[in-house]
């Protein structure tokens, strides 16, 4: 299993109707708390979930997906694969906040993850927003 992650613990909740809620602040074990990325927190359950059963990956944010104009709602990229998330990159539609979530994206699917999505929390139960895929 991955490092901190009890993924039987984690199943035993979900198998008795429970869903756990994961805070993202953290500690140093010396009694300081750490504000951690949330897509981090959640990007390392989904791998311990991984390597116990099929785990899918959401995150969710203010947009509907990843924008190729953030100022047109109607603008999702459906899908990002690695050669055209580069190219996204190096044309700037992909950027500051967005960069993390999408790394950590490809790094959870690396670690046997099988779907990741990108999209607006309200859009939880519909299949839209974007998939990020190897």
């Amino acid at each position: 299993s991955v490092e901190g992650v009890d993924a039987d613990f984690i199943l035993s909740l979900t198998q008795r109707g429970v869903v756990p809620v994961f805070c993202s602040i953290m500690h140093d074990g010396a009694g300081t708390l750490l504000n951690c990325n949330a897509d981090s927190v959640a990007s390392a359950v989904a791998v311990g979930l991984a390597q116990r059963e099929d785990t899918e990956l959401v995150f969710c944010f203010e947009k509907q997906g990843v924008m190729a104009d953030i100022d047109d709602p109607n603008s999702v990229i459906a899908q990002i694969r690695p050669d055209s998330y580069k190219t996204l990159l190096a044309d700037g539609v992909v950027n500051k906040g967005m960069i993390p979530k999408i790394d950590g994206a490809f790094r959870a699917l690396e670690c046997g993850v099988k779907v990741v999505t990108i999209k607006h929390s309200a859009q939880l139960n519909e299949d839209s927003g974007t998939k990020i895929m190897l």
